[in-house]
């Protein structure tokens, strides 16, 4: 069995304020505990947004550090939906934005030998170096591609969008074919 944890930042404030409950990182944490005593796959899952995103290598060495028996983290694209289709603007970073974060959070985990992969992002808004670690994470049900995406080679490979990502303000400015070339492996 495994377990999808989410964990919003490297420490109480941040995490708490972002759940918007006081107490929640310390709750968090202690179910991760219990978990780890009892063996399960961990995988942490962090979903970006404006208030965590400059944090990201932070939130890596923070598990590195203090939660050494989770198994993966997944950094996961926010989707349209709840609470965050009402504040999308507030919330929602454009990936394009924020690459050299998640350079700096891959690396910080290839450093502390911590898998990381990257959810729900499509991969021509992800640096180059960084697309091997995207998987096709959007359940079948609500996985829609957008018309900008139908002649790119690399669908088959690539997460796509939700079905909720219906409006321009949902779609990142890096949306666009990957060429024939960035394709190959």
């Amino acid at each position: 069995m495994r377990f999808g944890i989410p964990l919003y930042g490297d420490s109480a404030a941040l995490h708490d304020s972002i759940v918007g409950i006081p107490g929640a990182f310390s709750e968090t944490v202690g179910g991760l505990l219990n978990l780890a005593a009892n063996q399960s796959f961990i995988e942490l899952r962090v979903v970006v947004q404006k208030r965590n995103l400059h944090r990201l290598g932070k939130i890596v060495s923070f598990v590195g550090r203090n939660l050494p028996f989770v198994g993966r983290i997944a950094f996961m694209a926010m989707e349209p939906q709840g609470w965050a289709r009402a504040a999308w603007l507030d919330l929602w970073p454009d990936p394009m934005d924020y690459h050299e974060e998640l350079i700096d959070a891959a690396e910080t985990a290839e450093r502390m030998a911590i898998p990381l992969l990257l959810y729900n992002y499509q991969l021509c808004v992800l640096p180059t170096s960084l697309r091997r670690l995207a998987r096709c994470s959007i359940s079948d049900w609500k996985n829609v591609f957008i018309k900008e995406c139908s002649p790119c080679p690399s669908r088959s490979r690539c997460a796509g969008f939700f079905q909720s990502q219906n409006k321009p303000e949902h779609i990142s400015k890096g949306v666009t074919p990957l060429s024939a070339a960035a394709t190959r492996p």
